[in-house]
């Protein structure tokens, strides 16, 4: 019995040992990008993970052994597809009823975008980065201009809608317009008329799409919060912030409801913006009154129309600064 043991145990290593070195062999193969000629898909093999990048958004694979005795990826429940390399610089890719085959891209250029949300799909050369940070920057003094100048309110709406089309326009064909390809300042300047945009579909597409800026503090922290909050409220929940100020007929300022009242100084400190104490201290100073809490979420017009008292003082840092100033006069 033990003899049978000792066999069957060295039988499984073996196999084991196969397997893993089949494997090896085969992610080193596969390691880097790959395409598929006349169509807009990317590859990319980094050991046992696989990253496709196509029209329909990014997804995820991951490596299993079929039972056919060929290496496939899955990502999760669906059919596993199976993978021949033919040769150094090519392999195909196959499930039940279609082989795709792919050649191996030696360079990636940097400027070479695919997928509308994460990437982008279309080429993005020099020229046309300048044009886009040069359009926002433009884009920002107008939008700032018609706030700030109150004969101008009544232009507030065009502008906003005319930004708005232009954004989605822009994500669609590049994808969102991140620090790492065109620098912070043309990345806050996307993200404020984002805010501005009252567009809820594309607030919440920025929102997924900014993360890894707003880990890395290359998109104010303060925009992000009044821009999650904001979202929030039109949405039917409570807002984590804080930053969402409405008014009452008296002119108390009031904060609308809060996920953790608890906690909200902490989540302000985590993205780095002064406390919310510091924050209501501006409105209760310019009212005169103390700020009070609201419990309830209450969704209609009168949140959206009182949390554009908060775009005018606090969306950017030297608004932010001004804020500041204030508050300590």
């Amino acid at each position: 019995m033990k003899k049978k043991l000792c066999l069957a145990f060295i039988f499984i290593s073996l196999f084991s040992v196969t397997l893993l070195s089949k494997e090896n062999s085969l992610f080193k193969s596969l390691s880097g990008y790959w395409e598929v000629k006349g169509d807009n898909m990317l590859f990319h093999f980094e050991k046992n993970r696989m990253k496709l990048f196509d029209d329909s958004g990014l997804k995820f694979y991951r490596a299993q052994y079929t039972k056919n005795e060929v290496w496939g990826f899955t990502n999760g429940g669906g059919f596993p597809l199976s993978i021949k390399i033919i040769d150094k610089n090519t392999f195909e890719l196959k499930n039940e009823d279609k082989k795709i085959v792919f050649t191996r891209r030696k360079t990636l250029h940097p400027n070479l975008f695919y997928n509308k949300i994460i990437l982008g799909k279309s080429k993005l050369i020099k020229t046309k980065k300048k044009e886009i940070q040069n359009e926002l920057a433009k884009r920002i003094i107008k939008d700032q201009d018609v706030r700030k100048d109150s004969s101008k309110h009544h232009l507030m709406n065009r502008v906003d809608k005319e930004n708005t089309k232009y954004l989605i326009k822009t994500i669609k064909n590049i994808g969102w317009i991140d620090a790492t390809r065109f620098g912070k300042v043309a990345t806050n300047n996307a993200f404020l008329l984002v805010q501005h945009s009252g567009d809820i579909s594309l607030m919440k597409s920025v929102l997924e799409l900014i993360k890894k800026d707003v880990i890395n503090k290359k998109i104010d922290g303060q925009g992000y919060a009044l821009l999650y909050d904001r979202y929030n409220l039109y949405t039917g929940k409570k807002q984590k912030y804080g930053t969402q100020i409405g008014t009452k007929a008296d002119g108390t300022p009031t904060v609308f409801p809060l996920e953790n009242k608890d906690k909200v100084e902490a989540y302000r400190k985590e993205l780095g913006i002064f406390s919310l104490k510091i924050y209501l201290s501006f409105f209760e100073k310019r009212t005169n009154k103390k700020a009070e809490f609201i419990e309830d979420v209450i969704v209609d017009e009168n949140i959206k129309n009182n949390s554009e008292n908060n775009k005018n003082v606090t969306e950017d840092k030297e608004s932010t600064k001004e804020t500041l100033d204030n508050v300590f006069k």
